[in-house]
């Protein structure tokens, strides 16, 4: 998920402001401006819905509807349990 610092800079996604504004406004979220703090709860608020519907799929209808659950594998994978029996079948 793309992730942009209050500036409008790309950053990482497990950062909230880039290297230059946690210069400027240092790195204790305690001391930031009011404005600040707000603007990040608000945006991680509108990331998290982002992610928790990503899921849905809007029709044409105008329906919404959830997509097939991916398949899951079940089962052993472990490198050694592959090849045992392999000349047996």
């Amino acid at each position: 998920m793309k992730r942009n610092c209050v500036c409008g800079k790309p950053i990482p996604h497990n950062q909230q402001l880039c290297a230059s504004c946690l210069s400027y406004y240092g790195v204790n979220a305690g001391g930031w401006p009011l404005w600040l703090t707000e603007w990040l709860k608000n945006y991680q608020a509108e990331l998290d819905s982002e992610r928790n519907h990503q899921h849905l799929a809007i029709e044409v209808d105008g329906t919404i509807r959830k997509p097939a659950r991916p398949f899951k594998l079940n089962g052993c994978r472990t490198e050694t349990h592959l090849y045992e029996d392999r000349e047996n079948h």
